[in-house]
């Protein structure tokens, strides 16, 4: 059964490949993904590879193995040190007792600081002290409750999160079971709920208005307080500035130049007789004065 499901499996890849090639950015559309459950037992495939290549081409894939020593086992220390770090999130579940596996997930969560406080006989604190002690310690890690996994990526510290059975989602059991008499009465809860939700917001639709238009209202009487108040805060300012230091000095204003165009030269010069010659002015004591 081995050789047959890895050889389906590789051609599939190979077509995968073959395809990716032909579509834009060298990836499949719509994408392609691998569920490889089992795959050190029954589907050996090169991972240290495909795990390289194929995320760029749109496959994404899943592989199961049941622990870190039995993917050392089929592939070898640096093979499988390369599909793990190829790996873009990884997920342990409880119940490994390999104390290697234990320790080797347990210091790629880190550590993290502990306080340690120290009493005398009679109670009293002598010392306060810190000290490295791991995240998620071996013991913690073997002991996982079930449906409790620990999620390592590169984006985020580890997490420990909750892992749901298939067969227990809800969607899945009404993909499969159309016709189950659970999955129709919650489908027709759902239409109920749908429609009285429906006529809830035909009632309360016109006060949500009236009050949205309501607080439109306020808020623009509020803006305009705050810039009646500041307007007001300026010119009670200005008006302190000019009792404290007296009113600015006005601005100096030149005197405007009488410019005389030659047409009134002209003027000029026949007013004294003829052009070029000088004006005689009398003056009243009869002295001449050129």
């Amino acid at each position: 059964m081995s050789p047959l499901v890895c050889a389906l499996t590789g051609y599939i890849a190979r077509e995968a490949r073959r395809l990716a090639a032909f579509c834009p950015g060298g990836r499949l559309d719509p994408p392609l993904s691998l569920r490889l459950d089992e795959c050190a037992l029954i589907c050996p495939v090169p991972l240290h590879q495909w795990t390289a290549d194929m995320g760029g081409r749109g496959v994404s894939i899943v592989a199961c193995f049941q622990s870190r020593a039995q993917l050392v086992d089929r592939w070898g220390e640096a093979k499988a040190a390369t599909i793990v770090n190829n790996s873009g999130s990884r997920l342990l579940f409880g119940g490994t007792a390999d104390r290697d596996d234990l320790t080797y997930w347990s210091a790629l969560a880190g550590e993290r600081d502990e306080r340690v406080v120290t009493v005398d006989a009679h109670g009293h604190t002598t010392a306060r002290t810190f000290r490295r002690v791991p995240v998620l310690p071996p013991a913690q890690l073997a002991t996982l409750p079930p449906a409790r996994v620990v999620v390592y990526t590169s984006d985020i510290p580890p997490v420990i999160g909750w892992a749901e059975q298939a067969w227990r989602r809800r969607d899945v059991h009404a993909h499969h079971n159309p016709d189950a008499l659970t999955v129709r009465a919650r489908a027709a809860t759902a239409r109920r709920w749908a429609i009285a939700r429906a006529k809830a917001w035909e009632l309360v639709e016109p006060a949500v208005t009236w009050g949205a238009a309501g607080t439109r209202a306020v808020d623009a009487a509020v803006a305009a307080a705050f810039i009646g108040f500041g307007r007001w805060c300026a010119a009670e300012w200005r008006d302190l500035r000019r009792r404290v230091f007296g009113a600015p000095p006005a601005p100096y204003t030149p005197p405007p130049v009488a410019q005389r165009s030659s047409s009134s030269e002209q003027d000029l010069g026949a007013e004294s007789g003829s052009a070029g010659q000088p004006l005689w002015l009398v003056p009243q004591d009869g002295e001449d004065r050129r």
